[in-house]
């Protein structure tokens, strides 16, 4: 009976040690890291960010994006990813912006060589604006700076 707890307890260690390594190597293995210089001031969420270079760290195991100024302004945001694709289109990556207004709004994230899609719905904010006065699209190229496995 004693060794049947020894083994008992054994078991549940090692059971414990694989569940716990694999989420973390799998977490580490779904993020890329962009790049994208943007020219504009733009909404993301419900946060303002001023135009320069930013990074974009896609964690697919979270469901989530840092979006991360690479200035002074530290600005930085997690947004969720709800509308997550993971399809080779081949194209390009970039940051599709919706223009309403004056105002631009982060839209979509597309990896570079299109092998992932993030979309997020427009905000009350965004479809206001959009209302009146329409919206223009705007892309902005992104490159891939470290991808981690």
């Amino acid at each position: 009976m004693k060794k049947l707890n020894s083994l008992l307890a054994v078991g549940t260690v090692l059971a414990l040690v694989v569940l716990l390594a694999a989420p973390s190597a799998n977490a580490q293995a779904s993020k890329t890291t962009l790049r994208a210089n943007v020219p504009f001031a733009f909404v993301a969420g419900d946060k303002v960010f001023p135009a320069g270079p930013y990074s974009i760290e896609m964690d697919s195991a979270v469901k989530r994006v840092l979006l991360q100024s690479d200035v002074g302004s530290n600005a930085s945001y997690f947004l969720p990813m709800f509308n997550y694709v993971a399809r080779p289109s081949g194209g390009p990556g970039s940051l599709i912006f919706h223009k309403a207004g004056n105002a631009y709004f982060l839209h979509k994230l597309v990896g570079e060589g299109g092998t992932k899609e993030i979309e997020w719905q427009p905000t009350k904010t965004e479809r206001e604006a959009a209302r009146k006065s329409g919206i223009e699209v705007a892309a902005i190229p992104v490159t891939t700076s470290q991808v981690r496995r």
